[in-house]
């Protein structure tokens, strides 16, 4: 086991072998925020952060140990930093205790993000046409919700609904996969 600090082996080495055990476990945390994260920009932008702390606190990483649940542990408390802060003024109610008990649960999941890709594609295919383009203008073309309501002459609230609606329909689905598969 290679216990050397990062501090101890130069810095083009230092940048070298942090980028290595980024690049190896990148999708992983990215899939762990994901799971703890209200959508897929604010997960993007709780990913950066994360990835720039795990930069400037790399010298206190020990090579050899779990970079991934190191990692991990830094986009935890990214996410609660998230909630606290840049979404305390949302109408969306914070609990802390609520965002604990999701990352208990998200530990005691598969970490492949390849499985839940795979599953989150058999899930959207389940879905109703207009679901999926809804979502497909929402998350892949970017759209707003004010610019989605106004497109399907409907209030912003109906937008935000349906979307949560779709976020529970896949969700339940994945689940179910995930039992199926722990059946197995």
């Amino acid at each position: 086991m290679d216990t050397r600090n990062p501090n101890d082996i130069g810095r083009e080495g230092k940048v070298g072998e942090f980028v290595t055990l980024l690049t190896a476990q990148q999708a992983r945390i990215y899939a762990y925020i994901l799971s703890l994260a209200p959508n897929f920009n604010d997960a993007d932008d709780i990913l950066q952060d994360t990835t720039k702390l795990m930069w400037e606190k790399f010298d206190d990483f020990v090579l050899g140990t779990d970079f991934l649940a190191w990692g991990k542990k830094i986009a935890y408390y990214q996410i609660m930093d998230y909630y606290r802060n840049k979404r305390k003024n949302d109408t969306f109610c914070y609990d802390e205790n609520l965002i604990e008990k999701l990352d208990q649960n998200s530990r005691t999941l598969s970490d492949s993000p390849r499985d839940y890709q795979a599953y989150l594609n058999d899930c959207l295919k389940k879905l109703k046409q207009q679901d999926r383009t809804l979502l497909k203008l929402r998350y892949f073309e970017n759209h707003k919700a004010q610019e989605l309501a106004s497109r399907f002459s409907c209030s912003v609230q109906y937008i935000y609904r349906n979307i949560s609606r779709i976020h529970q329909l896949l969700l339940a689905c994945i689940k179910k996969q995930l039992i199926l598969k722990d059946s197995i």
